[in-house]
């Protein structure tokens, strides 16, 4: 298993037995995800995925783009509750920006499959990424192969690829960063790292703030 220091540990259980219980304080039944309205709103922060969904944000980083680089994400249920996460680090050679998100929605699908979980919303900030997912490419595109594997995972689990802006995409990025400072390449985490803890509390006070006011 990967070392980490202290700030970046799995946060205790009875810790997160506290979270959960805020979390499930202040939520709405359902979330509409195909709702138009308001939808600048709904593209600048973090909202719930709604009771029949889980949300995955995932993020890529680079360090020089392309340079040294690394991934992470994150699976909420529809309450804004930890389900899961992952977070790992590119080899062999540099890599950009885009291609370090691509990979790390092929990782989150893997582990949605892994643990055989459907009906999930993947949350991307890029636009390009999304567009690379939602169509085919060239037979020669450099992406084409982890694209094919991601598009038919999508199918296989119920998933969709949604734009979401940066400042709704935090967590991920929080993630994609630690992700290049373990020594393993690839890193599940079943309870979220110390650091993260205060990034899911403000989002999901966000979230609730704005199931208020609609």
């Amino acid at each position: 298993m990967a070392t980490f220091v202290n700030l970046m540990a799995p946060q205790p259980s009875y810790q997160l037995h506290h979270l959960h219980g805020m979390f499930q304080q202040e939520t709405s039944s359902y979330y509409n995800v195909h709702r138009n309205t308001n939808d600048h709103v709904l593209k600048s922060r973090w909202t719930f995925p709604g009771d029949k969904y889980l949300k995955l944000n995932t993020d890529g980083s680079s360090k020089g783009n392309p340079g040294p680089s690394s991934f992470g994400g994150l699976l909420r249920d529809g309450k804004g509750r930890w389900v899961c996460g992952y977070m790992g680090k590119m080899v062999g050679r540099s890599y950009t920006a885009l291609e370090a998100e691509v990979w790390s929605i092929y990782n989150g699908l893997c582990l949605i499959k892994e643990k055989n979980l459907s009906n999930v919303l993947i949350e991307t900030d890029r636009e390009e990424v999304l567009r690379l997912v939602s169509q085919e490419v060239d037979k020669y595109h450099s992406l084409k192969l982890v694209l094919d594997a991601i598009r038919d995972m999508m199918m296989e689990q119920k998933c969709y690829v949604i734009h979401t802006r940066r400042d709704g995409n935090q967590c991920a990025d929080l993630l994609a960063n630690l992700g290049g400072r373990q020594y393993e390449e690839y890193f599940v985490l079943e309870q979220p790292p110390v650091l993260l803890v205060p990034y899911l509390v403000r989002d999901a006070k966000a979230a609730c703030e704005f199931e208020r006011n609609r």
